[in-house]
């Protein structure tokens, strides 16, 4: 196992939450707190206000077809971007995700979601990384996979009715896509970055490994 270059002296036992009061609450909810944090001078903080945003954790899978180099994204209407009237269009390009149901890991809720968004049934997934959204005040850690699909059957349109869900599958060449990216000239989620750097440095052994079974 290779040595941590850092971890952090400072743990849970260095914050005390003084209170907690929920401000808002729907699909997701806001709390105000007020801390006190031990400092790096090992004194302790005056009393510190802050807003905690929580709505669960979330998964994403990048579903990429290692025969013929193509990924699978999916297009939906995106909320936090319908303010930005900078970009062409709302509507964002990005990985099959989803939040995390109570009691579920987050690898049953990308194979969920894989099935919800893009019809695929998945039976292995590839652990790629975790991160923190916004961590300054979202409590959301997102997990990341890969899956190898057959792409040659995949697309049309997806999504729960019930959540008023309205997803357009796309397959595309990987080598396009990336090319995109890399000129700023696909903007999409910070997981879909990820997700696509992570196969940009590791394809070529996923396609060995996938093509020599």
């Amino acid at each position: 196992m290779t040595k941590n270059i850092w971890q952090s002296t400072l743990t849970h036992k260095d914050i005390t939450v003084e209170s907690c009061e929920r401000q808002y609450e729907g699909h997701f909810t806001l709390d105000k707190l007020v801390i006190k944090f031990k400092k790096f001078n090992d004194q302790w903080s005056r009393p510190v206000y802050r807003e905690q945003i929580s709505r669960g954790n979330a998964a994403a899978v990048l579903l990429y077809d290692p025969k013929e180099d193509l990924v699978v994204l999916v297009e939906q209407l995106r909320i936090g971007c319908i303010a930005d009237k900078t970009i062409h269009s709302p509507w964002l390009l990005e990985l099959v995700a989803g939040l995390v149901y109570p009691g579920e890991q987050a690898a049953e809720t990308a194979i969920r979601e894989a099935e919800e968004e893009a019809g695929v049934k998945l039976s292995e997934l590839i652990p790629v990384c975790e991160y923190y959204n916004t961590p300054g005040a979202l409590t959301e850690k997102t997990s990341i996979y890969c899956a190898l699909v057959d792409a040659s059957t995949l697309g049309g349109v997806f999504g729960l009715e019930e959540e008023d869900e309205n997803i357009q599958v796309h397959v595309l060449p990987f080598d396009a896509i990336f090319a995109q990216l890399v000129k700023n000239q696909f903007l999409t989620s910070a997981s879909t970055v990820i997700a696509l750097q992570w196969l940009r440095l590791n394809r070529e052994s996923i396609k060995k490994n996938k093509l020599d079974k």
